[in-house]
């Protein structure tokens, strides 16, 4: 994975990723304020799964990227409020704004980060922070 340090990635060398799952959620949030979905692909490795908020299982990456991005990147707006470190995951949590017509509907997910060997694997979108948790807890060998 690379990080890089502007948008202009032309005129820029890349930098190593950050080793720490907490930096390397970080950079991939902070790569999004910066240029939305398409800086995402330059700072997320192509073999993560995705598990956008609402789905039952993960998306391909080349589909989530091509497909469930695109379709969706015009109807959403994301914030992440907080980063918190719990074992080999991290979990952000946020709020995400859904435009339709007529209005807005406004919710505020977690999203839960699963490394192995300190290497990003899954991303999965959750309805709660309590949700989140037990998932952690699940995948942490703890009670669910």
């Amino acid at each position: 994975m690379e990080v890089y340090t502007t948008w202009w990635r032309c005129l820029h060398e890349p930098m190593p990723a950050p080793a720490d799952p907490l930096e390397q959620v970080r950079a991939i949030w902070s790569a999004f304020a910066r240029g939305g979905v398409d800086a995402l692909r330059d700072v997320v490795p192509p073999d993560v799964e995705w598990v956008p908020l609402g789905a039952e299982e993960h998306i391909p990456a080349e589909q989530f990227w091509e497909t469930w991005v695109r379709r969706h990147a015009e109807e959403i707006s994301i914030t992440v409020h907080g980063l918190e470190q719990h074992g080999s995951c991290v979990l952000a949590h946020g709020s995400l704004r859904t435009f339709r017509s007529g209005g807005f509907v406004d919710v505020q997910p977690s999203w839960v980060y699963f490394f192995d060997g300190g290497r990003l694997r899954r991303c999965v979108g959750y309805a709660t922070r309590e949700d989140a948790l037990r998932a952690i807890s699940a995948h942490d060998g703890g009670p669910a």
